[in-house]
């Protein structure tokens, strides 16, 4: 008789056990929060927003305005190149809303069916700044005028950012090869990773100019800059992914694509959204 007793311990055990298990994984289930979702209990929900360098002070600013009117939400940025934000998507990081410096990477995650939608929310500006147009005076519509400031003695380290991974980058180039420097300046030229680390290099003073988007310039009043014409450089179209699924995902990006924040965005520097 002290088999079946035996074995009778054990079964209930095993029940005791397997019941904790379905009760642990009972209370993990109710207090997990799917991304860009809400808890069962009313919890703060999450917005994982991963954000274009040249868009990160903006971002900062409609995150402000989106939280005050949903206090319930907490947006978090992530912010980097366009290039290095895509493939983090790519390789299943877990952001609900993307918004790069350009459309053709976006395009490619919904092509991939790995974006829900892709809408454009803002166009890009270029910019040049840097401790070189301290006291000096240029028509940057005169294109032979900018072209003989950027090859200027002045001038020992031009600024721009990786074109392999940063749409303002290339966008520098193009205007270099408009203007008819690129090769003359590119032993004078130092990539940032970004177009943010771009900016802190004429910051520092590392580089004496720096091409670096219109909204970095207008950031700080009390130092020159001179916007560079748009018809030197190729649309920076900015377009905004839904990556999530959650309902909160969907607000914000809504939100950041609709014409209620129109107004933040053009005073930040940029241009209106219009199509491709």
């Amino acid at each position: 008789m002290a088999e079946p007793r035996s074995r009778s311990a054990a079964l209930a055990v095993v029940r005791r056990l397997l019941s904790h298990t379905a009760l642990a994984a009972a209370l993990l289930g109710g207090a997990s929060c799917g991304s860009g979702g809400q808890g069962g209990d009313g919890s703060t929900a999450v917005v994982r927003v991963a954000v274009a360098a040249n868009f990160a002070r903006t971002a900062q600013e409609l995150e402000r305005a989106f939280e005050e009117g949903r206090p319930d939400v907490d947006v978090r940025l992530s912010v980097g190149s366009t290039g290095a934000l895509y493939a983090q998507v790519v390789n299943g990081a877990p952001y609900d809303v993307l918004l790069a410096a350009d459309a053709e990477r976006l395009r490619r995650l919904l092509d991939e069916g790995r974006a829900v939608e892709v809408r454009r929310y803002a166009q890009g500006r270029l910019a040049l700044v840097g401790r070189a147009l301290d006291g000096v005076e240029v028509d940057a519509s005169d294109s032979g005028a900018l072209a003989r400031l950027l090859a200027s003695d002045a001038v020992e380290h031009l600024a721009i950012a990786n074109p392999e991974t940063a749409p303002y980058g290339v966008a520098a180039l193009e205007v270099l090869d408009r203007l008819g420097v690129a090769d003359e300046l590119g032993p004078r030229r130092v990539r940032g990773t970004d177009v943010g680390q771009t900016y802190q290099f004429a910051e520092s003073g590392a580089a004496e100019l720096a091409i670096v988007a219109l909204s970095q310039a207008l950031a700080d009043p009390t130092r020159p800059h001179l916007e560079i014409p748009s018809e030197l450089f190729e649309p920076i179209g900015q377009d905004a992914a839904l990556v999530g699924r959650g309902d909160t995902a969907r607000s914000f990006f809504d939100f950041v694509t609709g014409p209620e924040v129109r107004a933040i965005v053009e005073r930040a520097g940029y241009g209106a959204p219009r199509g491709d």
